[in-house]
């Protein structure tokens, strides 16, 4: 991964937390309820800070997260105009605040994409774009590279595509038009490793198959949208992601899917991230928008230590008409955040598997088998 990428994924993954953050925060100030801290990551020690009214804003050095210190949200609060003062409707609406900026901002994105960049219709196969450190790039392919046929195979895009698909680590002849003249470039697609479900929504039955990659991203045919369809295919953007987290979740609960086939930390994040920001700023920027839409969407279910869990507690406070133990609620809070923390290193050590096996190929590539 370049320098640049880091730059640029680190950058994606500040704008999320910001975004929903934020949410907590504006909505916390409109309502007059103070909020101490405004923190973009966790850990210490404070790489920077400074303070503006009675907010202090602070740049902590582990980026993955962040949070707002509100006051009156500790149990042992006792302002008088805290966050636990305030009418339930108002504490109601701080709470979902963070998922409600993420779900607005990514359908916004989703919007503005449709309008700037259009509707895709077709893929063509010229190339658009080289993948850095990829066969492609070693093999000398460049931007604008027709290609017209493999290993003799010609046809649309879907049909080289699978003829690259279908020869992992073999050589394969690519016949490209370039400035107007033939090139025949020998190339070798290296293997990657896909998951299909060859099953249904209700039974999966997942798979893993290993098909060959050349890193290139081929030209599109788009045409333009006005405000009305890009309003309606953001909405099919925004359906799709709930379908998929929804299912999801849903496989990962029954155990129909192993939940780490399902589910990603910080590892994957981070690669998806990086992998958009290699695509062009197109991917970089939709891969950012249904990451946000995704957080914001998971943040709102009743999961201890996610917003949706207080969120919980508030409509529960409302049906009893009386306030509930804060401490109670407090350690519900501590304990399901440690479990969460639990999930998320059992999540990256599942996506660092594939690392540490092709770590320990590339040290004893010639050890003796069992």
């Amino acid at each position: 991964m370049q320098i640049v990428s880091v730059i640029a994924t680190i950058a994606a993954l500040a704008i999320i937390i910001v975004v929903h953050e934020f949410g907590h925060f504006a909505v916390s100030k409109a309502f007059r309820i103070p909020v101490e801290e405004f923190s973009l990551g966790f850990g210490a020690p404070v790489l920077a800070s400074f303070r503006r009214g009675e907010t202090r804003y602070v740049v902590r050095p582990f980026l993955l997260g962040g949070f707002v210190r509100i006051t009156g949200m500790e149990p042992d609060s006792t302002a008088e105009n805290g966050f636990d003062k305030r009418p339930l409707g108002q504490r109601m609406a701080v709470v979902i605040a963070g998922s409600a900026m993420n779900l607005v901002t990514a359908m916004i994105v989703f919007i503005l994409l449709g309008l700037i960049v259009g509707k895709i219709v077709g893929t063509t196969s010229t190339i658009e774009h080289v993948l850095p450190r990829a066969p492609a790039e070693r093999a000398g392919l460049r931007p604008g590279d027709q290609i017209l046929a493999v290993d003799g195979v010609s046809g649309n895009w879907d049909k080289i595509r699978e003829q690259i698909r279908s020869h992992p680590r073999q050589r394969v002849l690519l016949t490209l038009e370039r400035g107007g003249r033939r090139v025949e470039i020998p190339i070798r697609p290296e293997s990657a490793t896909e998951t299909e479900n060859i099953g249904t929504d209700n039974r999966p039955r997942l798979r893993e198959i290993t098909v060959g990659q050349i890193g290139i991203v081929p030209r599109t045919i788009t045409r333009p949208m006005g405000l009305g369809e890009s309003l309606v295919e953001g909405m099919k953007q925004a359906q799709a992601v709930v379908e998929l987290v929804v299912k999801s979740i849903a496989w990962a609960i029954t155990g129909a899917v192993p939940a780490g086939k399902v589910f990603g930390g910080p590892v994957r994040l981070v690669h998806d991230i990086a992998q958009g920001y290699e695509l062009g700023w197109k991917w970089f920027v939709g891969i950012i928008a249904i990451f946000s839409f995704q957080i914001g969407l998971i943040n709102l279910f009743p999961i201890p230590a996610l917003d949706g869990s207080r969120a919980a507690f508030l409509i529960v406070e409302g049906i009893r008409r009386r306030p509930l133990d804060k401490r109670k609620e407090a350690m519900v809070h501590v304990v399901g955040f440690a479990l969460l923390l639990a999930a998320i290193l059992l999540l990256t050590f599942n996506d660092l598997r594939p690392y540490v096996a092709k770590l320990h190929h590339a040290i004893l590539p010639h050890a003796p088998k069992q």
